[in-house]
């Protein structure tokens, strides 16, 4: 397991997260939140997820 100085300096080599990944975890998380209404409480806001 990396610790201390070890991890600040791979942090330095970290890329910035694509857009497209972003993005689909926006929909994840909104989708599994439609899906949490729908299954246990049947009434709420959804998003109302669909591709465009």
């Amino acid at each position: 397991m990396l610790q201390g100085a070890s991890v600040v300096v791979l942090a330095a080599s970290w890329k910035e997260t694509p857009e497209e990944i972003r993005q689909a975890y926006e929909y994840i998380e909104q989708i599994i939140h439609d899906l949490d209404v729908a299954f246990n409480h049947g009434e709420g806001k959804t998003y109302g997820v669909h591709i465009h």
